[in-house]
């Protein structure tokens, strides 16, 4: 986990949390131990790294951790670069009014008109058409004789569910993935160049004016989908989302969902490679169990197994 600061850190030992180091990204965990040994709390890239799971914990639930020092990051960023407040005024919006980067009251008040519509009834709905889009990703590259796990399953999997979860036109679709993947870079506002943040502005400021479109079309003549569920959500005194807040909530599903979808359908195809006895009784438990509740085992045990992001 990480959290940002501004207090200075006393370095112990000699190692150091680096996620573009190639040792990490081939294997984090002998790293994470060393560091929970020497280095469990410190300072690195601009921000602090917390590796012991009680600190961790003791973060997430001390409400004096504030999720809106990112946007002021970002804010502040941008002051250092020669951007003027138009180029990055969405974006600003986007750090108070997105429910990622609030904090209570306002991320309560997100929180609740947003978890009446992403409900366990709903997603459960979504299941034949996930299972749809899925078939087809694997039949295409059955007939194309192979495929890249990760470009041709697990990237555009989540995209083309949230897309027809939305009722995007086919066109927005198609721009959906590199506009998500440069919008990711908001998490690391201390990294980001000039140019990345010039790019990200422009991509959040085209990305909502799209929506935007899509949420007055869907305001007057609601349909079966996610954003006329969102525009219909009420609390019990009537308060409901705005349009750049919706417009976000959709925005930020894609940043959220990509890429923890992404890595758990990798991760859990390469732990099968590398343990192929496993991949074996997989195979043979779905034949006499039943495919769903082996594969909802083999899916809990993917994210306990390894869970990291690549």
């Amino acid at each position: 986990m990480t959290a940002q600061s501004t207090r200075p850190a006393t370095p112990r030992g000699g190692v150091r949390f680096n996620p573009f180091g190639a040792d990490f990204r081939r294997d984090p965990y002998p790293i994470y131990e060393r560091l929970r040994e020497a280095r469990p709390v410190h300072k690195t890239l601009g921000m602090w790294v917390l590796t012991r799971h009680r600190d961790v914990r003791g973060v997430l639930h001390d409400r004096t951790f504030s999720a809106g020092l990112i946007p002021q990051l970002v804010d502040r960023q941008a002051g250092r670069l020669p951007l003027d407040r138009e180029q990055t005024a969405r974006v600003g919006r986007l750090g108070t009014k997105s429910l990622v980067f609030t904090d209570n009251p306002e991320h309560a008040r997100l929180r609740g008109l947003v978890n009446r519509v992403f409900s366990g009834r709903a997603v459960a709905r979504l299941r034949p058409r996930i299972a749809a889009i899925a078939e087809e990703l694997i039949e295409r590259a059955w007939a194309q004789g192979g495929m890249d796990v990760i470009g041709d399953l697990a990237a555009p999997l989540p995209e083309r569910v949230m897309c027809d979860w939305m009722g995007l036109p086919p066109d927005l679709c198609a721009e959906v993935g590199g506009w998500t993947h440069d919008i990711r870079y908001l998490l690391e506002p201390g990294l980001m160049q000039e140019d990345d943040l010039t790019r990200v502005c422009a991509v959040v400021e085209t990305f909502a004016q799209a929506l935007d479109e899509v949420i007055r079309a869907r305001r007057n003549a609601p349909g079966d989908d996610l954003i006329s569920d969102l525009l219909a959500a009420r609390t019990a005194g009537g308060d409901g989302l705005e349009a750049e807040e919706l417009a976000f909530v959709c925005i930020m599903c894609f940043v959220a969902g990509n890429e923890t979808t992404k890595s758990l359908i990798g991760n859990g195809v390469l732990a099968l490679f590398d343990h192929p006895a496993q991949a074996g009784r997989l195979r043979r438990s779905a034949q006499h169990a039943g495919q769903s509740e082996t594969a909802k085992r083999a899916v809990d045990e993917a994210l306990r197994y390894d869970c990291r992001s690549r």
